[in-house]
C-alpha cells in the first residue's frame, strides 16, 4: 500500500502536505488583509493541494471547481 504522499487525490489536511508551512501563512496573511494572491509554478508542484488545504484550515467559505473533471460536449 502507498503512502497517502503518493495519492494522487488533491489534499485538503495540513498533515498530508510537504513543506508548506510558509506559503500556508502567507496566504492566511494575504486572507486577512483582502489582497489578490495568484499561485504560479510549475506543473504537479502541490498549487491545488496547498489552496485546498488553506481553504479547508481556516474554514474560508469557497466554491471549487475542479476543471480537470469538466467535459464539453457538441450540443449547443
Amino acid at each position: 500500500m502507498l503512502p497517502a504522499l503518493f495519492d494522487l487525490a488533491p489534499k485538503r489536511f495540513r498533515k498530508d502536505l510537504y513543506d508548506f508551512e510558509y506559503e500556508i501563512e502567507q496566504l492566511y496573511r494575504f486572507y486577512l488583509s483582502s489582497r489578490v494572491a495568484a499561485i504560479l509554478s510549475s506543473r504537479r508542484i502541490g498549487k491545488t493541494n496547498l489552496i485546498l488545504t488553506f481553504l479547508n484550515e481556516w474554514k474560508v467559505p469557497h466554491i471549487f471547481i475542479d476543471c480537470r473533471r469538466a467535459s464539453f460536449s457538441n450540443y449547443c
